[in-house]
């Protein structure tokens, strides 16, 4: 998601003639189910910007306690909550309303309840009636005492998703972000202007998110990937010899042989991971090249919110891209078993490399979603299974994906770690060679000072071009001999190895 600097950020086009509610009796926020709750909060501006503080993008704490920023760190009560922290108060006050170093710009969109958000979601087992009867007699709800504020991501153009956020733990004057549900949010009126009356939920869905994501964006267009064709030129350079770094094509591929081989034999999908991070550092264009888009694909595995319209249809033509023989996906399809997958918490089942294969299966199995819903996710179920059972056969496996290392693999395991470290050993020994025949042997000297006294008293150029090699000389030297001393202990280690792996089991 593309974010807007709070100080680049210019007014928004949207109308800006909203009046300050004086009534909170009057003001009422709405989920996408249609429960509603009194904001209570008088004096609220409608469409207000605030600032909250900008998070490190591995969820790592840093100074104040910032936020998650735009990763997936979700919201938890038993760590976020108003029972456990303090949170901000139900109008924003002071810094949140003003710019600042490592201050973003949010909009915010309505309220969630604190210790438990998810209190008024209807669950699977309860049928629409039952749960339409409830509603109705919950009625307009007094506002939660635990209710915290929720927000959206001012963004340069209209993201593809919509990701919605709390403040929680405020700090410094601001308040922290945490990624929320947008299903467990109470939207203040505001965004549901023009809502048709007695709309589904997939629509009410549908039409809260795309009004959020265009009333935060500064600029109401679409946001294009930028691409960048890969060429020849550019994998040689990255991948150019270098004796101080190992970046060599063949360090590469002992890197992602021994990385698969783990994954063969111990089913962790962490190794798999770690190769594509290798590949996409060996060759950062690949990532973003013309041929290899899947902003689709993300969109469709990110099970935090729905599949919205404009997501199935991008989702649907990369899939035909990559598979041409492909029917054409039907975006409803697309959105109903994605909902399905996200409300079971079935994410998890579906393989990377599998996912065309999965959603050709739902396409052709699910030819209308007149079936009803229990009958689509009866469906989905069966591709899901369908889709592990290939899975297991392709890696040559039929049990559990997950298994630990065991006495009768664990040697595989020592082999990969000893060639590793014979990889790193072997490394070191040859940068110390590139240095010693790029440089030279170093002729005697007293030390640094007297090296240096006979570069001042050179009596010309070739003379100073002779001394300052020599100076270049010390320092390679010295370089070399701390990795020497590194070698020796990892080569201390491969024979503790070695002599591990030696031992028959008794």
């Amino acid at each position: 998601m593309a974010q807007a600097s709070g100080d680049a950020i210019t007014s928004s086009s949207e109308p800006s003639s909203y009046l300050p509610v004086t009534d909170g009796e009057t003001d009422i926020a709405v989920t996408m189910d249609g429960e509603k709750m009194k904001v209570q909060a008088p004096g609220r501006q409608p469409m207000q910007h605030v600032y909250l503080w900008e998070g490190s993008k591995d969820g790592a704490a840093k100074k104040r306690d910032r936020g998650a920023g735009f990763t997936n760190k979700p919201y938890k009560p038993e760590e976020d909550g108003p029972a456990v922290v303090e949170q901000g108060g139900r109008l924003p006050t002071g810094d949140e309303l003003q710019p600042g170093t490592n201050a973003v710009r949010y909009l915010e969109v309505g309220l969630v309840i604190g210790d438990k958000p998810d209190m008024y979601k209807p669950t699977k087992a309860t049928s629409k009636k039952t749960a339409q009867d409830q509603r109705v007699r919950r009625g307009e709800m007094q506002r939660a005492s635990s209710a915290i504020r929720a927000f959206i991501p001012v963004t340069e153009n209209i993201p593809t998703q919509s990701k919605y956020y709390v403040g929680v733990k405020p700090s410094g004057g601001r308040l922290n972000p945490r990624l929320i549900d947008g299903e467990v949010i109470f939207f203040y009126p505001e965004f549901w202007q023009g809502c048709a009356a007695g709309a589904s939920k997939h629509d009410r869905r549908n039409f809260v998110n795309q009004k959020t994501k265009h009333l935060a964006a500064v600029n109401k267009t679409q946001a294009e990937r930028a691409t960048a064709a890969i060429t020849v030129d550019d994998m040689a350079r990255w991948t150019a010899s270098n004796p101080l770094a190992v970046t060599q094509p063949e360090n590469l591929a002992n890197t992602l042989v021994i990385q698969y081989t783990l994954y063969q034999y111990t089913g962790d999908r962490s190794y798999l991971r770690n190769m594509l991070g290798e590949i996409e550092g060996a060759a950062p264009d690949l990532k973003n090249g013309p041929h290899t888009a899947t902003d689709g694909v993300k969109t469709f595995l990110d099970f935090s919110e729905d599949l919205s319209e404009q997501g199935a249809r991008l989702v649907a033509a990369e899939m035909k891209n990559a598979v041409p023989v492909m029917p054409d996906l039907r975006v409803d399809v697309l959105q109903a078993v994605h909902r399905i997958i996200k409300e079971g918490n079935h994410g998890a089942r579906l393989p990377y490399r599998d996912l065309a294969f999965f959603v050709e299966l739902c396409n052709h199995n699910i030819p209308s979603l007149i079936l009803g819903e229990q009958e689509v996710a009866k469906e989905v179920e069966r591709a899901l299974q369908t889709v592990e059972i290939a899975d297991h056969h392709r890696t040559g496996r039929t049990t559990s994906n997950h298994e630990p290392i065991t006495k009768e693999n664990y040697r595989l395991v020592l082999s990969c770690m000893k060639d590793t470290i014979d990889q790193i050993i072997t490394f070191i020994k040859d940068s110390g060679q590139q240095v010693a025949q790029q440089h030279g042997g170093v002729l005697k000297h007293a030390g640094i000072k007297d090296l240096m006294n006979k570069f001042s008293n050179a009596v010309d150029v070739v003379h100073q071009q002779s001394l300052f090699e020599q100076l270049a000389n010390v320092h390679a030297v010295q370089h070399t001999s701390a990795n020497s001393e590194a070698s020796e202990k990892l080569l201390d280690l491969s024979e503790l190895i070695g002599k591990v792996l030696s031992v028959r089991d008794q």
